[in-house]
């Protein structure tokens, strides 16, 4: 933030300038007439009186002198102020740990907390304005910078580990102790070794929840908050995962995943935490955390989808008939209510040649039924970093679940290219292979409570592991169309072909519809070129181009770039 102070003077100079004129006494309603303490009071949010003794704490006054409540109580009587106004300000000013008594010297002697001078004379204006969140948004907000450490360096994620007193410092607790979640908070904690974590786990939660709209990473909480593997696991199991832990007993916090791989557990805050404990929040912002009426997941919406006519063969369209049946909210109603807790899942796994209509069925399949679609690529989903694809899988399926929840309605899951996590499991000889099984066995336990519709398309099956297997429900081969079929996919892509040129072609070249599409786009490039082939001809011409030639003719003894 730019120096906010008119005429760009120092901080530091202006206090030592009220400073001194309350030491010289110039004006008895200096204190109510001063222009330099009445814009400090509203920067720094303090009123008159308190601007003045920070002042002078802050200088010492002209002799350096020690800063007392006597030496205060005498300087300020003179302004016509009481001792009860001061001796309230002065209370004030430490509650807000703006000024503490002296820890090293004599106790009486009043200092500028650390933190607070460090500041000042720095003239951090971004963090002034923070000091006093006051007001459950300035509070959450300023939770979620304390606790991010890639955008606040705090010694949380630094080295020392943030105490206490620090705690309830940095969030201004004191002056918001009216909050409902401040109250709740002291209700909660206080009883045990776990309770400091605790506090800050559950601010933390219900920050990220209003501010970010995402849950807690239980991993990520605790990485630098310098706890030993056990005491880690002992708070876990205690606490979260036996669910004994206050919120979560009383129904305002709310677990994802169970700990069993890498103990990647989420915390999220329920229907009833929002309403119960974030009361101070303007009904319209819990209206949409409830009801969730602003889609923050990227999706693709079906209206953005182009109608394509696909060509099947008929035994391919007898396999695919009972899915889009499925897709009906009629018949998923009916299903849900024959199967109950059974398989509520709607799981296909759609495999077979590349090019064949996979992943256009699942996007056609959205576009009639009016599904939003979440696409993942699973190559996205995995990062080098210890931990980040394990956390990746399971905020695929949690983006999944809120996605349903914020559009109102069934949505699908797409896994597009799932080769790479579909492959079996492997014996562990590297980091990597560790992190790809550990990734796999989050898919599997997501799969089997999987509540939904989940499409997953690959190429490659003879790798499949078997555990993935039992949880498709559906599974349909995709087989390069047969020359019925590969005729009618020629015609729709080039309808002023006669049926015998269409047959002629599905006959001599055996494609997939994804082949045709890539010579119907070659085809249209080499008329605007200014092509002088026939139309057959040149089709044909680009139908023997499609594919690449071996290299196995070659001489192998060459070398070289050609």
């Amino acid at each position: 933030m730019i120096n906010p102070l008119k005429n760009n003077q120092s901080l530091y100079h202006r206090l030592e300038s009220i400073s001194n004129s309350i030491y010289n006494l110039t004006n008895p309603n200096f204190l109510e007439s001063s222009n330099d303490i009445n814009e400090l009071g509203i920067l720094l949010k303090l009123n008159q009186l308190e601007i003045g003794i920070l002042a002078v704490v802050a200088t010492k006054g002209p002799d350096l002198e020690t800063i007392t409540e006597a030496r205060l109580m005498a300087l300020f009587s003179k302004f016509n102020r009481k001792r009860s106004d001061i001796i309230l300000a002065i209370k004030q000013l430490t509650r807000s740990h703006v000024i503490v008594r002296s820890e090293s010297r004599n106790w009486e002697e009043f200092q500028i907390n650390k933190r607070y001078s460090r500041i000042l004379e720095n003239e951090d204006w971004d963090t002034l304005a923070e000091l006093n969140a006051h007001g459950i948004i300035p509070l959450l907000k300023r939770i979620v910078q304390i606790f991010n450490h890639e955008s606040h360096r705090h010694s949380l994620f630094h080295g020392t580990p943030m105490e206490e007193t620090e705690f309830e410092e940095e969030l201004n607790l004191d002056n918001n102790g009216k909050l409902t979640i401040v109250q709740k908070a002291r209700k909660y904690f206080g009883n045990n070794a776990w309770d400091f974590y605790g506090t800050q786990l559950f601010f933390y939660t219900l920050a990220r929840k209003v501010i970010l709209d995402e849950s807690t990473n239980l991993d990520e909480f605790f990485m630098n908050k310098q706890l030993n593997q056990w005491e880690r696991k002992s708070f876990l199991h205690q606490e979260i995962i036996s669910e004994s832990w206050g919120p979560i007993a009383d129904g305002y916090f709310e677990i994802h995943g169970n700990g069993q791989v890498n103990d990647q557990l989420e915390l999220d805050v329920s229907d009833a935490g929002i309403e119960t404990l974030l009361p101070e929040l303007d009904p319209s912002i819990i209206t949409s955390l409830l009801d969730c009426k602003i889609i923050t997941i990227p999706h693709k919406k079906p209206s953005e989808i182009e109608t394509v006519k696909l060509i099947f063969d008929e035994a391919t369209k007898i396999k695919l008939r009972p899915i889009q049946k499925s897709l009906n909210p009629d018949i998923r109603e009916k299903i849900k209510e024959k199967l109950g807790k059974r398989k509520l899942g709607l799981t296909t796994l759609f495999y077979g040649y590349p090019g064949t209509g996979k992943t256009e069925f699942c996007y056609q399949m959205a576009k009639e039924f009016d599904l939003p679609i979440l696409e993942i690529n699973v190559a996205q989903i995995q990062n080098k970093w210890v931990g980040e694809s394990e956390k990746n899988a399971r905020k695929v399926f949690y983006q999944y679940k809120k996605l349903k929840k914020q559009s109102q309605k069934e949505c699908i899951l797409l896994f597009n290219e799932a080769d790479a996590l579909l492959g079996k499991r492997i014996n562990v000889s590297s980091s990597v292979d560790a992190m790809n099984n550990s990734v796999k066995n989050i898919f599997l336990e997501e799969m089997e409570r999987f509540e939904g519709i989940l499409f997953a398309t690959t190429n490659l099956t003879e790798n499949l592991d078997l555990a993935f297997e039992r949880r498709f429900l559906f599974k349909v081969f995709f087989e390069k169309p047969d020359s019925q079929s590969s005729a009618k996919i020629w015609k729709l892509y080039f309808p002023a072909l006669n049926v015998s040129e269409c047959s002629t072609l599905a006959k001599k070249f055996n494609f997939s519809p994804g082949e045709i599409s890539n010579i119907y786009a070659r085809f249209e490039i080499e008329k605007i070129l200014g092509s002088r082939l026939s139309k057959i001809k040149l089709i044909e011409q680009l139908a023997a181009e499609e594919r690449i030639k071996s290299y196995s003719n070659r001489n192998t003894n060459s070398v070289g770039f050609g």
